[in-house]
């Protein structure tokens, strides 16, 4: 089963969960506490957060590990099947170090004033302990996490991946224009969709990827692992220096390319007209369809006032 053909079996299967429970989409991810464009990413296959994951199989009543057993071709587990295991057990007491003690009241003074939802908090501090505890030497004592202030900074970037954050906020900004939090997975979708047709690693992409004046190669694997992923965080995320040359790789319009980093990471959608000569941008809450509608009517009308002056020159 190819990636497209796992795509659509999870989008057929969740949509006739959905119906079985008598549930309406806006309802399955407003009870999960999700933005509609989550819900989107994840019956399309696409990573998210651990409890992101967890609050949609809840709303389907669906047990862990659901979109795993409808990729090996199987039935997830119901909830209601799942054996009981009577009350739950409490809860160990904190083993948080001082520093880490610290962190969790910046991260909670954090989640607030950003709008995150309040077990986001909680999902970061998960996530660097992980890796505080993968980072340390073997011979370091068990409960000895050695996190410092200055390690903890370095590693919380990563976990504020775009389903932790409310969509419209602002995370960064290139060239004067703010990077937002969107939801969406234009660049993403064309990049790994590109690289699978022409066969290419990213490791074998990282090669042919280079500066056409320096000759140095502008992309690495890992990031455009991470790119296909939607794992960049913003200090990450695409220039021009490496789009441009990425398209030409992977054999894509150079403007295709612009057009879904613009919507992707900047919340900005490009409308052309239909005979692609003309076009104008949207903010990502007037990209509609009755948006982008009234956008091409208005190029329409303008491409007919503009032939309308040039027959009057003649």
């Amino acid at each position: 089963m190819d990636m497209r053909e796992a795509a659509e079996l999870l989008i057929a299967v969740t949509d006739a969960r959905r119906v079985e429970l008598g549930k309406k989409w806006m309802q399955v991810y407003q009870e999960a506490g999700v933005t509609h464009q989550t819900l989107n990413r994840w019956r399309h296959g696409h990573p998210v957060a651990p409890l992101t994951e967890r609050s949609l199989e809840r709303v389907l009543l669906w047990g862990p590990g659901a979109r795993e057993a409808i990729a090996a071709g199987e039935q997830p587990v119901e909830l209601d099947a799942l054996p009981s295991h009577g009350s739950p057990e409490p809860s160990p007491p904190s083993s948080l170090s001082p520093d880490e003690e610290v962190f969790r009241r910046m991260v909670t003074a954090a989640a607030k004033e950003l709008g995150l939802k309040p077990e986001a908090s909680d999902e970061i501090m998960r996530r660097v302990r992980q890796d505080l505890e993968q980072e340390q030497p073997p011979q370091a004592p068990a409960n000895d996490l050695g996190a410092t202030p200055e390690r903890i900074v370095r590693l919380v970037p990563q976990y504020l991946q775009q389903e932790l954050l409310p969509v419209g906020a602002v995370v960064g900004s290139s060239r004067g224009i703010p990077y937002r939090v969107t939801g969406r997975t234009d660049l993403s979708d064309l990049v790994r969709e590109a690289r699978l047709r022409v066969g290419l690693s990213p490791e074998e992409v990282s090669e042919r990827v280079v500066d056409s004046q320096s000759g140095e190669r502008t992309v690495a694997a890992e990031w455009l692992d991470r790119l296909e992923r939607v794992a960049l965080v913003p200090d990450e995320y695409p220039e021009y220096a490496q789009l441009d040359p990425l398209a030409a790789t992977l054999g894509l319009d150079v403007m295709e390319v612009r057009d879904a980093n613009a919507a992707q990471f900047f919340g900005i959608v490009t409308v052309w007209s239909d005979d692609r000569q003309s076009k104008t941008t949207l903010q990502l809450e007037h990209a509609t369809p009755e948006g982008i509608a009234r956008a091409k009517a208005q190029m329409a009308r303008l491409s007919i006032d503009t032939t309308q002056v040039h027959r009057g020159r003649k």
